[in-house]
């Protein structure tokens, strides 16, 4: 069976459903993009196809904006709201996360411990990058990001997939966009947002000060977004509840450092989310 990619778009669940029975061709203007083998093998080569849509809208706005990268937030924007409504996140779940991380990105250029390697970003472009954070999750069965119920061990075994997956379709767009340093922290925050200060988180189990500070920048405030929003298993966390579990993983889950930063300012996340 041939497609188009709009057509792909249009009915997502409809083709990955028949690819389980036959091999789908995805085409745009003409030229094929992508074959879906099956919703379990080749998942990754559907949503690049969709993707590929939202890349060339920022090809095309990094032409016109050059190094302005304000310019270039609704690009962004879309193709991370895009997955987050794919992965059952309210929305909105880029703009909040922007808030947050400069939020903490203000707090750790007063922090002796951390001020030093913050200044050495480019805080704009690290903004602007770390809304692929989740990109990934674009490549899993959204029944699995959307379940109700407790996931089964193979289940939650595919959705640890994203942050492998996330990587590398960043580092597809990074090669046919030909713009590797616009994509630097993308790659680096779809990769390490889930590792743990203790070493018990994902792709790698890096531990500590092995994770990127970037990537442990992003474990905290993904997940303050997570608890303080709706998701199809579970009702929002008050912001009260949400900091007592961030204070309550810190050394486990977190950089200590990092949620002493959180704790003092964590009035102005609470400005956000409106829960108290």
């Amino acid at each position: 069976m041939k497609i188009t990619v709009s057509e792909l778009k249009t009915n997502m669940e409809k083709y990955i459903e028949l690819a389980q029975q036959q091999n789908i061709s995805v085409t745009k203007d003409g030229v094929h993009v992508a074959t879906i083998i099956s919703a379990d093998s080749d998942m990754t080569s559907a949503y690049e196809s969709i993707l590929d849509e939202a890349y060339s809208e920022i090809s095309q706005k990094i032409y016109d904006a050059g190094s302005q990268y304000e310019q270039l937030y609704p690009a962004f924007s879309k193709v991370a709201n895009m997955v987050g409504l794919h992965g059952g996140k309210e929305l909105g779940h880029a703009d909040r996360m922007q808030y947050y991380l400069g939020i903490i990105i203000n707090a750790l250029l007063k922090n002796d411990s951390y001020k030093k390697e913050v200044a050495s970003w480019d805080t704009n472009l690290f903004l602007l990058s770390a809304q692929l954070h989740d990109v990934g999750e674009a490549a899993i069965a959204d029944q699995h990001l959307k379940k109700t119920g407790d996931l089964t061990e193979s289940e939650f075994e595919e959705i640890k997939n994203h942050a492998d997956l996330g990587v590398k379709i960043v580092q597809q767009a990074k090669e046919s966009l030909e713009l590797g340093t616009l994509f630097q922290y993308a790659e680096i925050v779809a990769g390490s947002h889930h590792e743990k200060w203790d070493g018990s988180g994902y792709p790698s189990g890096l531990k500590a000060d092995a994770i990127p500070l970037q990537g442990r920048v992003m474990a905290l405030v993904d997940v303050y977004d997570a608890l303080t929003t709706d998701r199809p298993h579970r009702k929002r966390k008050t912001h009260k509840e949400a900091v007592e579990i961030i204070k309550n993983g810190s050394g486990t889950h977190f950089d200590p450092g990092l949620v002493e930063a959180f704790l003092a300012f964590e009035s102005d996340f609470e400005g956000l989310t409106g829960n108290t």
